[in-house]
């Protein structure tokens, strides 16, 4: 007996137990969101020690001197923080029940195949009587994996579904912070923090490919996607790159500038089967669009500085001349749409369908021609509206005609 009357301490020690022996020793005054969540989160595993310990008073009701703690170490355990998000497997760490109160510590684990490093998990009563979860976890593996989890998770949702074509690979160091509601008062909280070194990048819509690349790739609930010190390769070529979000709902913009882009590589990836009209390498800028449910918009623009148009005048040019291209494109699924311009005598639009030009029209301007170039056909067609054959500059002869055409 003591000062607030019966009482009772009572320890119990387990060693080589199983996981789903734990509800035996979940205290029944646990709030019950917190006890569906204890019994849906915790999977199979093996306990290697444990221990439980009651005290408090025996008088019924007499809540305020009673506490139950509740402590496991276990091993290859499975823990699903959220059925939403993929389970932490072959976990080995602590789980500790002190009343209310819900912690998980480790260092070993994988989750979607990424290797867990360390991980802290807290479940507590927040000031308005909200239940939390919060888990905190460092992972490192291949980028292939760590975007698997954004596809298998509610990150999915969140970012509109604007990742789902792209692949990666390569190692990758992820922070992963979430805060989750279990009693569905507010959203979900959830910030990704992931560091690059030497990893390949697949964007699709868009098909462009990042090799080497390296840096820092955030996510935030609220300010959406993010980006530090993000260089690589794109197309052999040095590149830097960004990607960021005026907020969750704002698109994606994928930003990069190259250096010294071959010419020869943005022909093979735009698809365009054409003689060697343009030799040479030049720096360019591009920004891929990315929105929810609509196609991706990818813009390109340069001042070929270091590329030779073979292009009868005044539409070609030296490889020390500067001239303005810019190149819009539209992606839909099974059609690209592409607007180009190169400086102020070359305008159209070119269709691709199945990787191959399909139709489009190029607008010529010249002092000695006005006139169109429709093609998808079998044969080129030239559309004249004004044409001056003694206005014909000398250099344009037949060989200038026989590259261009």
């Amino acid at each position: 007996r003591t000062t607030v009357g019966p009482a009772m301490e009572l320890l119990v020690g387990l060693r080589d137990s199983r996981a789903r022996y734990r509800d035996k020793y979940l205290p029944y005054r646990l709030p019950a969101t917190l006890r569906r969540w204890l019994a849906d989160a915790i999977g199979p595993g093996r306990g290697v020690t444990g221990g439980f310990a009651w005290r408090g008073s025996l008088l019924e009701g007499n809540y305020d001197h009673l506490t139950v703690q509740l402590h496991f170490d276990v091993e290859d355990a499975t823990v699903a923080f959220d059925p939403a998000w993929p389970p932490l497997e072959v976990f080995a760490g602590r789980l500790v029940i002190d009343d209310s109160r819900v912690s998980v510590w480790g260092e070993r684990g994988e989750i979607a195949g990424n290797r867990l490093e360390r991980l802290s998990a807290e479940a507590w009563r927040g000031d308005a009587g909200e239940r939390v979860l919060a888990v905190a976890a460092t992972l490192a593996g291949d980028a292939g994996d760590g975007l698997a989890v954004v596809k298998a998770s509610p990150l999915a949702a969140m970012t509109g579904g604007v990742v789902d074509g792209w692949s990666a690979a390569g190692p990758v160091r992820t922070l992963l912070d979430l805060r989750i509601p279990l009693d569905d008062r507010s959203e979900p909280v959830v910030t990704v923090d992931a560091s690059a070194d030497g990893a390949l990048l697949r964007v699709q819509p868009g098909g462009l490919v990042f090799e080497n690349l390296s840096g820092r790739v955030g996510y935030a609930s609220g300010s959406g996607f993010s980006s530090d010190d993000l260089v690589g390769t794109l197309w052999g070529s040095p590149v830097s790159a960004s990607l960021s979000q005026a907020g969750a709902d704002a698109p994606l913009a994928l930003r990069f500038a190259g250096k010294g882009l071959p010419m020869a590589a943005l022909f093979d990836w735009l698809q365009l089967d054409i003689p060697a009209v343009a030799s040479g390498e030049a720096d360019a800028f591009g920004d891929l669009l990315l929105r929810r449910d609509q196609p991706a918009r990818l813009t390109l623009a340069s001042d070929l500085t270091g590329v030779a148009l073979a292009l009868p005048a005044p539409w070609g040019k030296t490889a020390a001349e500067p001239r303005s291209l810019a190149v819009d494109l539209r992606l839909a699924r099974e059609r690209i749409a592409v607007d180009l311009a190169l400086g102020d005598r070359v305008a159209g639009r070119l269709d691709l369908a199945d990787g191959a030009l399909s139709g489009g029209n190029l607008r010529l301007e010249a002092d000695w021609l006005q006139g169109a170039l429709e093609l998808g056909g079998p044969v080129p067609r030239l559309l004249l509206d004004y044409l001056d054959l003694d206005g014909l500059p000398e250099q344009a002869g037949e060989a200038d005609f026989d590259a261009a055409y």
